[in-house]
């Protein structure tokens, strides 16, 4: 049997989240059948050895939406972990790509699956991101942060539409150099070929310590020099879209939610502070490198770090 939603989820060193995002997948709520398919990606923990233990002893006869859990290793690289998971893999042509560290609020799955059935021009209906099921962002501040990019911690594809979108651009799978893979679908898709779902909600945990945010920040800012560098076409064409203003303002946007979104006290004026200090003081004079260390599965610079200093 084809079940209705193959979910991926690639994922790298996730043995301490991956139980929680798959008791998530198994909350969820409605008739919709679920293969679920973890590649593991260059792992150096146990990742594999969990999801394949949790699905030995997985309750199927409790949780009759769910139809198979499987975990296998997949090539290095996040974009060949796509590639391979939705091409070689999955049945279903709905997929879900969510991240290993996630837990899906419960009508999530149903919710993206309805929208593309409404909207037969879309190939990707993106859920939004928060910090935690507690978190008290007004709706139009949490929104102006997801309002750009499709999330990548949870999107749905119809994969014959996504398929055909990438065939007109002369692409038959995504680059597997690829640092941002959601933000190179953004491009791909824009203006009108994904849409933002926000009834469809997964839950992060939030960064609490600065090497968090400043490792997020860099690797975001080397995935956005890599797309303009290398996908000129694609990036004129989105630059061009009004919704984009400047992608170190969306990424201002996101960073001040994420300091302000986990509780409204006094230190979230610290944390802001502290985000701005590296957004416009230490990132300008970092010299990026989009380069792909296949041997490790990161992004480095030439000389093997994520990036260098500008002399």
């Amino acid at each position: 049997m084809v079940p209705d939603i193959s979910v991926l989820i690639p994922a790298r060193n996730e043995q301490r989240n991956i139980v929680g995002a798959l008791d998530s997948i198994a909350q969820q709520t409605g008739s919709l059948s679920i293969e679920i398919l973890v590649g593991v990606n260059n792992s150096t923990d146990n990742t594999l050895e969990v999801v394949k233990e949790y699905a030995k002893e997985f309750d199927y006869n409790n949780n009759p939406t769910i139809v198979s859990i499987k975990a296998m290793n997949t090539r290095i690289g996040k974009a060949n972990t796509w590639n391979e998971l939705l091409f070689e893999h999955a049945h279903s042509n709905h997929c879900v790509f969510m991240d290993g560290d996630i837990a899906v609020h419960p009508p999530s799955f149903e919710t993206l699956h309805r929208r593309l059935l409404e909207n037969a021009n879309i190939a990707v209906a993106a859920g939004v991101k928060r910090d935690s099921f507690e978190q008290q962002i007004p709706e139009d501040q949490w929104k102006q942060s997801n309002v750009v990019w499709i999330t990548g911690s949870l999107y749905m594809c119809n994969v014959q539409r996504l398929v055909d979108r990438m065939n007109r651009a002369s692409f038959q799978t995504m680059p597997p150099t690829i640092l941002s893979e959601d933000g190179w679908l953004t491009l791909l898709l824009s203006p009108d070929g994904y849409e933002k779902v926000y009834e469809a909600v997964c839950f992060h945990p939030p960064c609490v310590k600065f090497s968090d945010y400043y490792r997020k920040a860099r690797r975001a800012r080397a995935a956005d020099l890599q797309l303009k560098k290398d996908y000129p076409y694609l990036w004129s064409k989105i630059s061009a879209d009004g919704r984009l203003e400047s992608i170190r303002g969306v990424l201002d946007n996101a960073c001040k939610q994420l300091s302000r979104g986990r509780t409204w006290r006094p230190s979230s004026i610290a944390k802001s502070l502290r985000n701005h200090l590296l957004f416009y003081v230490v990132l300008p004079f970092a010299n990026w490198h989009g380069r792909r260390d296949h041997l490790s599965g990161r992004a480095t610079s030439n000389k093997g770090y994520w990036f260098e200093f500008k002399k």
